[in-house]
């Protein structure tokens, strides 16, 4: 299996962030992301993640377009930059129950 980022672009605003990025991913790989602060790792990750499009580029899957809802993904940020606004308690019992643990099992 191999997961693919192809010609990835990506601009906010009048600001290119991303300017033709590729490269693979093999299967069973665990896969470290390096790179100075702003060299565009968190935006190329939460495009993979469908949190938002890039403007030019695509993901793939074996050779077919990328759905990260289809498949499982692990993917650790720095950050907690999604729901920074959440307390830990809250985002734990979140994830615990997209996982299928009942709310009481979340809790635990």
């Amino acid at each position: 299996m191999i997961l693919e980022i192809r010609n990835i672009d990506k601009s906010f605003g009048n600001k290119q962030v991303l300017f033709d990025v590729s490269f693979d991913v093999t299967a069973s790989k665990t896969m470290g992301f390096l790179g100075r602060n702003g060299a565009g790792k968190t935006t190329t990750m939460r495009a993979l993640m469908d949190v938002f499009k890039v403007d030019r580029g695509g993901f793939y899957l074996n050779g077919k377009p990328f759905d990260p809802h289809a498949v499982k993904v692990g993917y650790l940020p720095e950050e907690r930059g999604l729901y920074n606004k959440e307390p830990i308690a809250e985002q734990l019992r979140y994830f615990g129950k997209l996982k299928g643990l009942t709310s009481k099992a979340a809790e635990a």
